[in-house]
């Protein structure tokens, strides 16, 4: 699929995917796999990819391998959390589980802009990844054979190529892996 030149004023310019409540399959996943995603502006997160892989009773699996995300762009009424491809996950319950997988794909170009008005700072212009709940949730960014190439992406804050931010409740359990990628210029 070729995904381009689509705009938002929330997050999700080319895709937005949720899990959540409308999780109903147990052993299910969901996939953005092979997509060409260019050109698309998001007000806020996520200007290529946006997916909000939040838990609650049905473990929330999501993989994205495969893609070409380039030249997108996202923040400006807030400051952004990934300029390519923003993922959020969350667990409401300790018994809950979330993961996500980011593969093979090829990140070039893409812009994590800061906010109009005021300081706060923007995130990962490649690559945004955050957890936040009370169960276990896993963000792998590439792997062995499976690594992402992140280039000349820009953040106007932190992380201009990939942004990690792991925030476990008291007792969960979460990590972010970022292993055998390509980073470069960013």
């Amino acid at each position: 699929n070729l995904i381009s030149n689509n705009t938002t004023a929330t997050t999700g310019g080319g895709i937005r995917l949720t899990t959540g409540s409308y999780l109903t399959d147990p052993i299910a996943s969901a996939q953005i796999n092979t997509n060409t995603i260019q050109n698309n502006t998001s007000s806020s997160h996520g200007a290529g990819i946006y997916v909000d892989a939040t838990a609650s009773g049905i473990a929330s699996r999501v993989s994205i391998g495969g893609n070409t995300v380039s030249t997108n762009s996202a923040g400006g009424t807030t400051a952004a959390f990934g300029g390519g491809i923003a993922v959020v996950t969350y667990t409401a319950a300790a018994t809950d589980s979330s993961s996500v997988v980011i593969s093979t794909n090829t990140l070039d170009g893409n812009m994590a802009n800061g906010a109009a008005v005021g300081a706060a700072l923007a995130y990962g212009g490649g690559i945004f990844a955050a957890t936040g709940g009370v169960g276990t949730e896993v963000v792998t960014i590439g792997g062995s054979g499976v690594g992402n190439v992140v280039r000349n992406n820009v953040s106007a804050g932190l992380g201009g190529g990939v942004s990690a931010n792991a925030r476990p409740s008291p007792g969960a359990t979460h990590s972010i892996l970022v292993a055998a990628n390509s980073i470069t210029a960013n």
